[in-house]
């Protein structure tokens, strides 16, 4: 009987194990659909993130990212500057009626003896 008991108990644990990770690995996944753009600065590195949906017209709670209200983006851009290193990367362009998701993104190390800029933009359909 304790056998079965503790058999039991182990299988409703790796039961409740399994759909905890499951529920945190889809939610710390998730990308929004309306468009996004920051960055973050460790001590050893700086990076900066865009990404939008070619077919999501933007809304007055985007314009926090710097978009245009009422607007379908077309594609956005990322930019790190720091000292000499100046890099600019662009996300591939689409239609509206695509639909698609564009994203930028770049990392550099932190050079603690310069200043360091990281910005992001967006051009429109």
């Amino acid at each position: 009987m304790k056998i079965r008991a503790i058999i039991k108990k182990t299988v409703a644990v790796i039961a409740m194990a399994v759909i905890v990770y499951g529920v945190i690995g889809i939610s710390a996944s998730a990308m929004t659909y309306s468009p996004y753009g920051g960055s973050n600065t460790s001590l050893t590195q700086i990076s900066v993130t865009a990404w939008f949906n070619s077919g999501y017209k933007t809304t007055a709670a985007d314009t926090k990212y710097g978009v245009k209200k009422n607007a379908y983006i077309k594609q956005c851009w990322v930019r790190i500057q720091e000292g000499s290193y100046d890099k600019k990367v662009w996300s591939e362009a689409f239609t509206r009626a695509e639909k698609k998701q564009g994203r930028a993104s770049l990392t550099c190390g932190n050079n603690p003896f310069y200043v360091a800029t990281a910005t992001w933009g967006w051009k429109y359909n």
